[in-house]
């Protein structure tokens, strides 16, 4: 998009900082032409823009009095306000930026900023937005920002008359509930709902539930589990019933350390292998069912805004089979660009699928299209 193009673009800058407010904003309308950026200067204000103006890109601070940064995230997901986000904090760093920016956030930038940085990633974001790409953060995303602000809170999930909760004490997961379901099965339903509303309250006395668990080892477990019951769904016969707690036993837990990191290890060698399929410029292996991305690779592309938005894509062409009765899996989607190839294609068991972006003047679609099956075979999660 060139610059003249983001005119009628906006972006919200959230801080309770006045002077900083007003020079980033002064500073993204030199830099970005055209674009019109709007003051909050905290999480209710933010809210109250959000509710009566389109806007097009969300940069708030995480600390602030009253509703802070990741408390008006949980409130832009409940309200199903699907708008990218860049996060602002003292006290993160590069890691936390490029960890963040794979769970639905586009970034989250440190105090004081490199403007120059925070430039490059609105406009960016801006662009990508003008070539149909859409991004918002996800509950799985909202709880990697937990875990990396190392926030103590209790998540409370609410989705067509079911509600759930998720107890975290410094960033760790010590206890989750649903219903009668606890622990990992607790949280991976808790994952599969959609449009979930979601508030964040005060974490209270709890029993924890077995060895506090990394949010990262959580949603791991907590999509081997899905597609565990997926594949027994599939199968469609009786089995003697599984141990779905098994990881809680002490004398399993270095067994399924050892496992998450050599599925880790498979997910990096894929994306890496992927990566250099010729005209590769992105890829990233994504969740669609909780919109959380595994791993992901690119080179100058904002892949994560990009993911989250084919999965949108994805969700909507299996409502359309679902709608027409139509059974089996969907082989792959190939969304053709002017200057780009976009490839989505399913893993054949579980909720997770490859998104490819090529570069239509240096890569051939046969080629990419055989080698991505290739790379999904030999992928194990």
């Amino acid at each position: 998009m060139p610059e003249a193009g983001f005119a009628g673009r906006s972006i919200l800058v959230v801080d309770d900082e006045d002077v900083f407010a007003r020079s980033l904003a002064e500073g993204l309308q030199a830099e970005l032409p055209g674009v019109d950026v709007h003051i909050a200067h905290d999480g209710h204000s933010a809210l109250e823009i959000l509710e009566h103006r389109v806007v097009d890109l969300v940069v708030t601070d995480v600390n602030m009095p009253g509703m802070d940064g990741l408390a008006l995230v949980a409130a832009m997901v409940s309200r199903r306000i699907r708008i990218p986000v860049i996060m602002v904090t003292a006290f993160g760093n590069r890691k936390v930026e490029l960890e963040a920016r794979r769970h639905g956030v586009i970034s989250v930038i440190d105090k004081p900023i490199d403007f120059s940085f925070m430039v490059e990633v609105c406009r960016n974001t801006l662009c990508s937005l003008g070539q149909g790409a859409l991004g918002g953060i996800t509950l799985a995303g909202l709880l990697q920002l937990l875990e990396m602000e190392q926030r103590s809170c209790t998540v409370r999930v609410f989705a067509h008359g079911r509600a759930g909760q998720i107890c975290i004490d410094r960033g760790r997961v010590v206890r989750s509930t649903q219903a009668a379901h606890r622990g990992v099965e607790a949280l991976q339903r808790i994952l599969r709902w959609d449009e979930p509303a979601i508030e964040l309250g005060p974490l209270r006395a709890v029993e924890a539930e077995a060895e506090p668990m990394s949010l990262q080892a959580a949603l791991l477990e907590a999509a081997r589990v899905d597609d565990e019951i997926q594949r027994d769904e599939e199968l469609v016969f009786e089995a003697e019933p599984s141990t779905p707690h098994e990881s809680s036993n002490p004398q399993h837990r270095d067994h399924d350390r050892v496992k998450e990191e050599q599925t880790m290890a498979n997910i990096e060698q894929a994306i890496t292998s992927a990566m250099s399929i010729q005209g590769c410029i992105a890829v990233a292996l994504v969740d669609y069912e909780s919109g959380m991305c595994l791993g992901s690779k690119a080179n100058g592309f904002p892949i994560e805004v990009a993911a989250a938005g084919n999965t949108e894509v994805l969700r909507a062409k299996l409502r359309v089979m679902a709608d027409l009765g139509i059974e089996g899996r969907i082989s792959d989607v190939l969304i053709t660009l002017d200057t780009q190839y976009h490839l989505l294609l399913p893993l054949r068991q579980g909720t997770l699928f490859l998104y490819m972006a090529i570069d239509r003047r240096t890569g051939n679609l046969a080629m990419a299209r055989h080698k991505l099956t290739a790379v999904e075979k030999d992928l194990v999660v």
